[in-house]
């Protein structure tokens, strides 16, 4: 059916046929659950309640508490980037001299910045990334442009034919392995040294069996002290953009991690763009300009608000003991 009608019955709350059926199949499967989306025993917000009530629901205190947000270190090593940050060579559009441009909806301008500065900053030996895309190429890119590929890189990916496998080339010091992190061997992790780098952009769900949980209570406690760990889409304050919430994502990543980090004595943040670019917008604006570019709308996407526009999405730990 042509777009533009599909789109006028949209806007006066009509469907076709086929849209009917895929409704009537997503409620069967509601159904069979055991209570409906926004039950108090339901990990599903009930949307119409938040939005109802989102401005006293997304006014609430957002202070941190019980979490050393490290906020003079976190400034000091900001300023220590810098020197890395002005001989980033990567475009902002797609170009065939690099893998990673940041102009994308994945891994963009700040995300994208930071990772090269910390490349460049900690020079890792090895670097262990559950999760690829768009960070991949930055990594390769990196490795091969600024360490002659001393870099060990392994990627671990159950699905590398979307876009890992046509960022590899046959000189990269890169290995993937193809498989779900849970069924991957314990004691790659342990192999990481002080200085290394476990880079994870996960489902950023906590359920029963999911990748998210398998790295918290099982990976995180195999790694040496001194390695740091990348997570993805966390924003200060622990909390997720409004937008995405009324659009009905439910991850709950960012809350764990929350928790993980109360009175938690044995990991420290050292990076969260997100805060910074709140409390040194101005610095960072003078400075680092390009941290708070936001990546262009892909023409033709439909579901915008699930690669809402965004500035830094990682967190950045470090295992201390």
């Amino acid at each position: 059916m042509n777009q533009k009608i599909k789109r006028l019955l949209n806007k006066f709350g009509l469907h076709t046929q086929s849209e009917l059926r895929d409704i009537e199949k997503e409620l069967s499967a509601w159904r069979s659950g055991f209570v409906p989306p926004g039950h108090y025993y339901s990990p599903l917000n009930d949307l119409t309640y938040l939005k109802k009530n989102e401005t006293s629901i997304f006014s609430i205190d957002s202070s941190i508490k019980d979490i050393d947000l490290r906020k003079k270190q976190q400034f000091e090593l900001l300023q220590q980037l810098l020197p890395y940050y002005k001989k980033s060579f990567f475009p902002e559009e797609r170009s065939t001299d690099y893998r990673y441009y940041f102009n994308n909806i994945f891994y963009s301008f700040s995300d994208g910045i930071f990772l090269f500065c910390l490349l460049n900053h900690w020079q890792p030996k090895r670097i262990i990334e559950i999760g690829s895309g768009f960070s991949s190429a930055l990594m390769l890119d990196t490795n091969q442009h600024c360490f002659n590929n001393s870099m060990q890189l392994t990627f671990i990916e159950p699905f590398p034919e979307e876009r890992l496998n046509n960022l590899i080339r046959p000189d990269d010091a890169a290995y993937t392995i193809k498989d779900f992190i849970q069924q991957v061997d314990l004691s790659l992790f342990a192999k990481l040294e002080a200085g290394d780098i476990l880079f994870v952009d996960s489902s950023h769900v906590s359920k029963f069996n999911s990748d998210l949980n398998h790295i918290i209570f099982q990976i995180l406690p195999k790694l040496k002290a001194g390695v740091y760990i990348h997570f993805h889409d966390i924003f200060y304050p622990f909390e997720y953009p409004k937008e995405w919430i009324l659009s009905g994502r439910a991850w709950n990543e960012a809350y764990m991690l929350r928790a993980f980090l109360m009175n938690n004595a044995d990991y420290e943040i050292v990076l969260f763009p997100s805060m910074l670019e709140q409390f040194h917008e101005e610095w960072l604006q003078q400075n680092m300009p390009l941290t708070l570019k936001l990546h262009e709308k892909w023409p033709n996407e439909e579901n915008f608000s699930y690669y809402l526009p965004n500035k830094g999405q990682s967190l950045w730990i470090k295992k201390v003991r």
